[in-house]
């Protein structure tokens, strides 16, 4: 005998499929899932489910229905009139990244993070198979459905958000750079950038356009390997569109508070535009992963753990932030070799994630494994096909045969050095190199230049590379205090992360990537 409504558990009512959910909210899937996607609505996914294994709580829909974004959302759909609308989107996408395989390769076994990467906050709301089965029963009790009436007269008393409607092929168009940017490859960044240029010669009121147009930019410093300064001014050009068009979206807020500290130094500005864009959405996944990376540059390790972790329990199959939760936490000395061996896994069967390479490379030279950082690196070549990394590579390939450890690392100085001449923001490397060859002074002088240069990376030094001895120098903490003064952080004692002189243990990691 099913058990009646009233019997079932709260938590344990589910819709588990985009049809429920759709039905549920009396909207076409199209629709829902554009909310999802867009304005935050709470759907989840099954932890190592296939692409689409998504469920949703009824009371946390009727929560969102009446917040600011669900009054938004219905307005917009009662312009469109899309409750009869059939699901035609052509792109199959559902989030920026959710399969573990990438588009156009054979699906293989999906691999998630070990039980143990995030620690206590690990996924603690697993969904079983007699949850499911009773979720399912459930659903067919669900007979009643929200007030319209009662939605409608709280509309009135309230205002409404002007809603845009894009065009059919503008939408296309940003839904084929939503896809594209999620690949995060230089190859596909530019694609990401032609496909939302198009969207917006398209409509050229389309908010959601310009967001994505800036997130873009927001990630080609990183991915692409042009100029920082020049990137983040586009994408700060382009969020700032966004918010003017929609102050409501969230990823323009999100995408300027990223373009803010990484291009600006600006924290508090940054950390004002992420609180915006989560009041926003909660739950949009993409605000909490880069706001945590932030948040672990500016030396704030517990609510940047928050923050992954949270990005985690959204998007538990998503490679990129599986990769930066990996990394954060090793970082904190937790559970050092499962992050370590998760990192390597997502190497291993992600053929375009090329930040779980760069993150072991870190890791290889801070353990001394000089022949797993030149294979690591030879793998990131591989993947980014980055001109400066393919020089670096077959730089320190030869130094390594020529003189092993210290032939490596003067190769890989000379490499760095060649570039700052050549106007590259490079000293930050050179001064680390300088610290590996125990020549901190000369690092000193580098890690200044750095700050000159603007390089945030230099904000890393607290965080990550233990100053607990250079700290002792006058010249080394009046740079600590000037880097805390750029970035208009506090000046705070430093936090020594996973520094260790226990033979094979991590002594110093690398920083966050987005």
């Amino acid at each position: 005998m099913l058990p009646l409504r009233a019997e079932i558990p709260e938590q344990e009512k589910i819709l588990v499929s985009w049809k429920e959910i759709a039905s549920f909210l009396d909207r076409a899937e199209r629709t829902v899932r554009r909310w999802e996607r867009d304005r935050g609505l709470p759907v989840h996914r099954v932890p190592g489910g296939e692409r689409g294994g998504v469920f949703a709580y009824p009371a946390e829909l009727q929560t969102w229905l009446l917040g600011e974004q669900g009054k938004a959302a219905q307005s917009s759909s009662e312009i469109e009139g899309d409750s009869t609308l059939e699901d035609s989107s052509s792109i199959p996408i559902e989030r920026p990244v959710t399969p573990l395989s990438s588009p156009g390769r054979s699906e293989g076994k999906v691999v998630g993070a070990p039980s143990r990467l995030i620690g206590t906050h690990r996924w603690a709301a697993s969904i079983t198979l007699p949850a499911l089965i009773l979720g399912i029963a459930g659903t067919f009790f669900l007979v009643s459905r929200f007030d319209r009436k009662l939605i409608a007269a709280r509309e009135r008393d309230s205002p409404k958000p002007a809603i845009h409607l894009p065009s059919s092929r503008a939408e296309q168009m940003y839904l084929q750079g939503r896809y594209e940017w999620s690949l995060r490859t230089a190859d596909s960044l530019n694609k990401s950038i032609d496909a939302y240029t198009q969207a917006i010669v398209q409509d050229p009121a389309y908010a959601q356009a310009y967001a994505g147009l800036a997130e873009s930019y927001d990630l080609l410093p990183e991915y692409g390997g042009i100029d920082r300064g020049e990137a983040f001014s586009r994408a700060k050009a382009a969020a700032e569109r966004a918010i003017a068009l929609d102050p409501h979206l969230p990823g323009g807020h999100r995408a300027r508070a990223f373009a803010l500290f990484y291009g600006d130094w600006d924290a508090p500005g940054s950390d004002a535009e992420f609180k915006k864009a989560l009041a926003l959405a909660p739950n949009e996944v993409e605000t909490h992963h880069w706001y945590a990376t932030t948040l672990y540059s500016r030396r704030e390790k517990q609510p940047a753990l928050t923050q992954i972790d949270e990005a985690v329990r959204l998007s538990p199959t998503n490679p990129a932030i599986l990769a930066d939760a990996a990394f954060l936490h090793v970082s904190l000395g937790d559970d050092v070799e499962t992050n370590i061996k998760t990192l390597r896994e997502l190497a291993r069967t992600q053929p375009t994630l090329v930040k779980a390479s760069r993150y072991l490379e870190g890791i290889d030279l801070e353990r001394r494994d000089y022949a797993a950082y030149l294979a690591d690196l030879r793998q990131t070549v591989g993947i980014a096909h980055n001109p400066d990394e393919s020089e670096l590579s077959a730089a320190v390939e030869r130094g390594w045969a020529h003189g092993g450890k210290h032939g490596l690392l003067i190769a890989m100085r000379d490499v760095h050095q060649a570039a700052l001449a050549r106007g590259e923001n490079t000293a930050f490397d050179i001064g680390l190199v300088y610290l590996w060859l125990e020549q901190p002074q000369k690092a000193l002088h580098y890690f200044n230049v750095a700050l000159e240069q603007r390089d945030v990376r230099i904000s890393w030094l607290r965080v990550d590379y233990g100053v607990a001895e250079l700290e002792k120098d006058p010249n080394y903490r009046a740079l600590l205090i000037r880097i805390d003064e750029r970035l208009r952080l506090d000046p705070s004692p430093s936090v020594h992360l996973a520094v260790t002189t226990e033979p094979g243990k991590l002594s110093v990691p690398l920083s966050a990537r987005q």
